[in-house]
C-alpha cells in the first residue's frame, strides 16, 4: 500500500492555483444565490459549465480537488474527478459529488455558538495534542462521534511504507478532564506476527485502526457498523493492507471490529493500548505467472472467498447492521494553517458524518 501523498498534494496545489485563478467565465448577471440551484448539480457535469452558471468559486479545497461556494448561512462543496493520473484540463473536469452543509463565518477569535461547535473550538484551540507525530506519507484526521454518545471524536491516523507503521489514535470531548483525552491508540501488526498469533486457534484481539479505503478521494467514505442495542454498543468494522515484498511478494489484509463505548474502548482503561476484534485475514501472494489467496477465520481456520466477506455480517448477525460515512482531512501541515482554517476543515468533517440505518 505504497503512499504517493506528497505527489498528490503537488498534483492537488496546482489544482488549487489553477481553479481559484482560472480563465474568464462568460457573464452571468443572474447568479443562483442561494444553495438550492446547487442540488441539481449532475454528476459529471464539466466544471466550465459550473463557472458558467455558478460564477468563480469563494475558495478551493486545500490539498483536495473542489471549489467553495458561499451562499448565505449554508456552504457548498463541488468536488471534481481529475482520475487516477493527475493530468486534467482544468476547465474540463467532471463534477464527482456536491455536498451543503450549514455555514457559520469565523473570525480570527473563534466564536462558537452550538455545543458542537464548542467541542470543534476546543479541538482547534489545542490541535498539537492530537496531531499525528509524523507528517510524511499519508496521514489523516476525521471528526466523528462513533459512540453517539455526542462527545466528537478527533480520529488521528498515519500509515507509512507499506502499511507496516499504521497508526490511530482516538480523542475525545472528555467533560470531567477537558478538554478531551486520547481515549484509544493502536498500530498495525506485522503480517507473519499475525498469523503465527492465529495458528493457536485463539480469539486473537487487534488494535483498532480506521484510515480511509481509498486514499486523497476528496468524498465521504463509507464503513459497515453494527449497533448492540442492548449493551448500546457500536462496531466498526475496517480492513487494512499491508504490502510485504521481503519474505513474499503480495499483499496482506485484515479485517477487524472495534468500538468505543463511554469514552473507552469495553474493558481497556482510558488512555491504554485498546484492542478490537480480529474477524479473519486474507494473503494474496504474486507467483509471477499465478496469484495465489488464503483465507482464515478468527480462529485460523481456513475458509472460502465468500466466507471471508460475510465474517461481519456473520459475527454479528443479531445486530442492527448500519452504514457510517466519514470525511478525511487528508495530509494537511495544520502547523501552516490558521485557527480560522483548521476550524472549518473539523467543521466540514463534523457536518459529514453521519450513521444511518441500511
Amino acid at each position: 500500500m505504497k503512499r504517493h501523498c506528497i505527489i498528490f498534494i503537488l498534483i492537488s496545489c496546482a489544482f488549487i492555483l489553477t481553479a481559484c485563478n482560472s480563465s474568464p467565465v462568460p457573464e452571468n448577471k443572474n447568479l443562483p444565490e442561494t444553495s438550492t440551484d446547487f442540488e441539481s448539480i449532475e454528476v459529471g457535469t464539466k466544471r466550465e459549465d459550473i463557472l458558467r452558471s455558478f460564477g468563480e468559486p469563494d475558495s478551493c479545497l486545500s490539498g483536495l480537488f473542489g471549489d467553495i461556494y458561499i451562499r448565505g448561512n449554508e456552504q457548498i462543496i463541488i468536488y471534481y474527478d481529475v482520475g487516477d493520473t493527475g493530468i486534467f484540463d482544468e476547465n474540463a473536469i467532471p463534477v464527482l459529488d456536491v455536498s451543503i452543509s450549514a455555514y457559520t463565518p469565523q473570525s480570527d477569535e473563534l466564536n462558537p455558538q452550538t455545543e458542537a461547535e464548542k467541542q470543534l473550538a476546543a479541538f482547534t484551540e489545542y490541535y498539537t495534542d492530537w496531531q499525528v507525530k509524523e507528517e510524511q506519507d499519508w496521514w489523516g484526521y476525521a471528526v466523528t462521534d462513533l459512540d453517539q454518545d455526542g462527545n466528537l471524536e478527533i480520529i488521528s491516523s498515519e500509515c507509512h511504507g507499506t502499511g507496516h507503521y499504521t497508526s490511530t489514535s482516538i480523542y475525545e470531548i472528555d467533560p470531567i478532564h477537558p478538554h478531551f483525552s486520547e481515549v484509544c491508540n493502536g498500530t498495525s501488526s506485522e503480517a507473519l506476527a499475525t498469523l503465527e498469533a492465529l495458528s493457536h486457534g485463539g480469539l486473537l484481539m487487534e488494535s483498532p485502526l480506521l484510515m480511509p479505503h481509498q486514499e486523497m478521494s476528496g468524498v465521504p467514505q463509507t464503513y459497515p457498523v453494527y449497533y448492540d442495542e442492548n449493551k448500546d454498543v457500536y462496531y466498526y468494522i475496517y480492513e487494512g493492507s499491508i504490502n510485504n515484498p521481503d519474505d513474499w511478494r503480495g499483499v496482506f489484509t485484515t479485517q477487524r471490529s472495534f468500538s468505543l463505548r463511554c469514552g473507552e474502548i469495553p474493558g481497556i482503561s482510558s488512555g491504554g493500548e485498546a484492542t478490537g476484534i480480529l474477524l479473519g485475514c486474507k494473503k494474496t501472494v504474486y507467483h509471477g505467472n499465478y496469484t495465489s489467496v488464503d483465507h482464515w477465520d478468527m480462529y485460523g481456520n481456513y475458509i472460502t472467498e465468500d466466507t471471508y466477506g460475510k465474517l461481519a455480517e456473520q459475527y454479528y448477525a443479531d445486530l442492527q447492521k448500519k452504514e457510517a460515512s466519514i470525511l478525511w482531512i487528508e495530509c494537511q501541515h495544520l502547523e501552516d494553517l490558521s485557527k480560522e482554517e483548521i476550524y472549518n476543515l473539523l467543521k466540514s468533517s463534523m457536518d459529514s458524518f453521519s450513521l444511518a440505518d441500511i
